[in-house]
């Protein structure tokens, strides 16, 4: 009688796995100097759900060779989007298609504030 060595299970990885590669990636340095704020990107934009968005967002819509890329993208003035799209894709070889504005309907003062907690009521009784 000949005994078979027991089956190991699969090794779990402790790694978290590896972020997404975007093709545009912006610095921290120039994503305050731009005054921007990047919520999605590469995306479509039938994915976009405009209710969960503060006001003012808009979707930034260029290539990069064949491909053609959208980002979700907070300012206050959309010439900060512009520039920002600009020279970064004028470094990538890409091209800046249009910048769709009036996405969102959360205020921006709202956004990203933690809601208030409901108090509980003692029930006299």
């Amino acid at each position: 009688m000949t005994t078979t060595p027991e089956a190991k299970p699969p090794e779990i990885s402790k790694t978290p796995p590896k972020p997404k590669e975007y093709k545009v990636k912006f610095t921290p340095e120039e994503i305050h100097e731009y005054q921007i704020k990047i919520f999605k990107q590469e995306i479509l934009e039938k994915d976009v759900d405009i209710t969960k968005w503060p006001q003012g967002t808009s979707l930034v819509v260029y290539t990069i060779g064949e491909e053609e890329l959208n980002d979700l993208v907070l300012s206050q003035k959309s010439v900060n989007i512009f520039d920002a799209y600009y020279d970064k894709l004028k470094t990538l070889g890409g091209t800046l298609l249009k910048i769709n504005n009036w996405y969102g309907t959360i205020n921006p003062k709202m956004w990203d504030q933690p809601k208030p907690k409901q108090k509980r009521r003692k029930k006299n009784g």
